[in-house]
């Protein structure tokens, strides 16, 4: 995945700028749709995209990780910050 617009013309020089990997990911459901989030190490956000449902960003998901996606968790409501405790499990399990 890349930040910015890919060249117009085939002369124009390809300026985009490739995004980090993601260490987690996770789905939120928002009043305008499923957001299939994507965070490095760090906690930072490096892509999202829209999807009509959870089965959809789970399926983006997949086609983009394949072997590499691990298991859904459910976030807790007692967990506050979804992307911490995704990252927390992500560490624990390494």
């Amino acid at each position: 995945m890349y930040v910015g617009l890919p060249p117009m013309e085939p002369s124009e020089p390809d300026t985009r700028q490739r995004m980090a990997v993601p260490r987690v990911l996770v789905l939120a459901t928002r009043s305008d749709g499923v957001f299939l989030e994507r965070f490095d190490a760090q906690g930072n956000e490096v892509g999202d995209t829209w999807h009509e449902s959870i089965d959809d960003g789970k399926a983006q998901a997949l086609a983009e990780y394949g072997e590499n996606l691990g298991t859904w968790t459910d976030v807790p409501e007692s967990e506050s910050d979804p992307v911490v405790f995704a990252l927390h499990l992500a560490d624990a399990s390494t």
